[in-house]
C-alpha cells in the first residue's frame, strides 16, 4: 500500500532534496516552482517518492537512496502539471492513479491514470472502470506497472480481474487489455465472506477459509491464474486484512473466529501456519 503524508508547513530543506539523478544543473531549479509541497506519496518498496503541490497543481518525482541515509534525489524526468488530484492515490514505478472513491456503492467515480515514464506525463481515462464493483485494497499493479483491478460482485455472482496496460501512446481512453473470470470450485459456491488483497505485486483471494495467492508478474496472462503460486488453509471464518513482509516470506492474516479477533502468521514458502495471536 502506498503511503500518503500530509505536509502542514514544510520547507524544502526539511526534505533533504539535493540533486537530480541525471546530473542536470539545478542551482536555480525549485521543485513545484518554489510552491509549498502539500503531500508526499511513498512507493511500496520505499524506492520512489512523488511530491504534490496544491498551489502549483503539479507532481514531482524523487528517487530514494535506501542505502544512503534515505537521501532523496530529484528526478527531473518526472515533473508534470496535473491540476487538482483526487482524494486517493496508488502508484508503482511509473504508473500513477489518482481517483475518487464512492464507499457506499464501492465504485471509482472519477480518476486520472498518468504514465510517468512518458516525458509529457500522458493522462489516460480507464474505460469501464466506473462500472466495476471494487474496494481500494483490490487495486494494485503487476511488476511492470500494469494496473490490476479486481471486481467481486457477490449480488450478481460476478467475479473478474481486469488488467489495464499502457500499450498505446496515441489513445487517451484505455480499454482493459485482459479480463479474467474467476470461477470458484463447487465446494465454495456459497461464496461466504469473499475478500481480495493486492500487496507487493501479489494477488490474494479469500473464500470460506481458503486463501489463494498469485504472482502478478510482467507476463501475467490467463495461465497465471490457472496455477496459484501458493494456497493457505486459514482458520478464519472472516478475513479482515492481510500483511506480508518486504522479503515476501511471512504472511499475517487477521480475522474472526467465533466473533473473536485473531492473527495467524503463515510461511509464504510452505503455506503452513507458524503462530497465532489472540
Amino acid at each position: 500500500m502506498e503511503t500518503a503524508i500530509d505536509i502542514i508547513d514544510t520547507k524544502r530543506d526539511d526534505l533533504d532534496l539535493i540533486q537530480p539523478h541525471n546530473e542536470k544543473v539545478t542551482d536555480d531549479y525549485k521543485p513545484h516552482n518554489g510552491k509549498k509541497i502539500s503531500k508526499l506519496f511513498i512507493s511500496q518498496d520505499d524506492s520512489y517518492v512523488i511530491s504534490y503541490s496544491v498551489e502549483d497543481e503539479s507532481i514531482q518525482g524523487w528517487l530514494v537512496n535506501v542505502e544512503g541515509n534515505w537521501q532523496q534525489l530529484l528526478d527531473n524526468n518526472v515533473y508534470f502539471k496535473v491540476g487538482q488530484l483526487y482524494n486517493k492515490v496508488k502508484f508503482y514505478k511509473k504508473s500513477f492513479l489518482s481517483y475518487d472513491y464512492d464507499s457506499e456503492n464501492n465504485r471509482i467515480v472519477k480518476h486520472n491514470f498518468i504514465d510517468l515514464s512518458d516525458k509529457k506525463g500522458q493522462n489516460f481515462q480507464l474505460k469501464h472502470v466506473d462500472k466495476l464493483f471494487t474496494y481500494e485494497r483490490w487495486i494494485g499493479f503487476t511488476s511492470n506497472g500494469d494496473l490490476i483491478i479486481t471486481s467481486l460482485d457477490e449480488k450478481l455472482k460476478d467475479y473478474k480481474i481486469y488488467l489495464y496496460s499502457i500499450n498505446s501512446k496515441n489513445a487517451t481512453l484505455l480499454e482493459y487489455s485482459q479480463m479474467y473470470k474467476i470461477k470458484f470450485h463447487k465446494s465454495l459456491n456459497e461464496h461466504n465472506n469473499i475478500n481480495c488483497f493486492i500487496q507487493y505485486q501479489k494477488l490474494f483471494l479469500f473464500n470460506n477459509g481458503h486463501l489463494v495467492q498469485w504472482e502478478l508478474s510482467e507476463t501475467t496472462t490467463v495461465t497465471t491464474f490457472e496455477k496459484p503460486e501458493m494456497q493457505y488453509n486459514l482458520f478464519l471464518e472472516k478475513l479482515k486484512y492481510i500483511k506480508i513482509n518486504k522479503n515476501k516470506t511471512l504472511l499475517a492474516a487477521c480475522g474472526e473466529v467465533d466473533e473473536i479477533n485473531v492473527i495467524y502468521i503463515y510461511s509464504m514458502e510452505t503455506g503452513l501456519c507458524i503462530s497465532r495471536y489472540g
